[in-house]
């Protein structure tokens, strides 16, 4: 069972690839339009602020990151694992 998944996997990696270049590509305008509206109020704020929300920034991004490297974390510990057995 695994070893089909993997090998459907392989045949299916290069498709993956290529659509993500090509959203990448695509989407260059729209990933940047917000940007230049937050950039421009953050800087008119004073300085307590601006540190403010780098530290809420940081604050909300802190769990995302740890679910995902839990789930990284446990994924490559099980395959591992199936590996030695």
């Amino acid at each position: 069972m695994l070893d089909a998944c993997r090998s459907r996997l392989r045949t299916i990696r290069p498709f993956l690839a290529a659509v993500v270049v090509l959203v990448c590509l695509f989407e260059a305008e729209a990933f940047a339009q917000g940007c230049a509206m937050c950039k421009t109020a953050a800087e008119a704020q004073p300085e307590p602020a601006i540190s403010a929300l780098g530290r809420a920034i940081l604050f909300l991004l802190t769990p995302p990151v740890a679910i995902m490297g839990t789930i990284l974390v446990y994924t490559f510990r099980k395959d591992s694992s199936s590996r030695d057995a």
